[in-house]
């Protein structure tokens, strides 16, 4: 803990990164009617690691966010957007508690999240999070929230990592405000021209 970072998570990939991202298959088991594998839903999936919603800033809704107990040993389970939650509502039912089937297995809803917008600014989606220690997918991002300045925040973990490892760079780094822009410049450069 670094009195400069507030909250440090992992993820699989961070937001707006453009049109690429994971779809993973999913199925409500309070669904009357089984779809075939080919028809089922599909929503954006992401692996995450405990505090990534409070790192990121998407407010939970309900339930909880996935803590230490979330391992391979126990119950399986699945935090989801609140454009995925509507189905269950839709159905009558709240989605806490209940299950669905990501990848071939089943998993438990603990935790309903506020729409995020992962593949573009303005295409919010239904988006399915399971925690790292339950899957086999490592998290390849690191997302902070600081006290300080992003410079400052950068130029911190740019000498941690190299005491850790000096042959480890850092790269790919971004503030969410340049990613906002990146996926926001052809809109703005199309306005401009109008």
């Amino acid at each position: 803990a670094r009195p400069e970072v507030s909250h440090a998570a992992g993820v699989l990939l961070r937001p707006l990164e453009g049109s690429n991202g994971w779809d993973a298959s999913y199925e409500l088991e309070i669904e009357k009617e089984r779809r075939d594998a080919s028809h089922a839903p599909k929503a954006n999936f992401e692996v995450v690691s405990s505090g990534y919603f409070e790192a990121i800033g998407t407010p939970l809704l309900s339930g909880r966010d996935f803590n230490e107990h979330d391992s391979m040993e126990s119950e399986k389970v699945a935090v989801i957007s609140k454009s995925l939650a509507k189905h269950y509502r839709d159905a009558g039912v709240e989605p806490l508690g209940q299950r669905m089937k990501v990848f071939d297995a089943m998993r438990k809803v603990v935790g309903v999240v506020a729409d995020a917008r992962y593949r573009g600014v303005v295409q919010a989606g239904e988006d399915v999070y399971l925690p790292h220690r339950q899957i086999d997918i490592p998290t390849k991002y690191l997302v902070l929230r600081g006290r300080v300045p992003a410079g400052e925040l950068l130029a911190l973990v740019r000498r941690i990592v190299k005491e850790m490892d000096p042959q480890q760079a850092v790269a790919g780094e971004a503030t969410l405000g340049e990613l906002i822009d990146r996926n926001t410049a052809r809109d703005r450069f199309n306005v401009l021209l109008l």
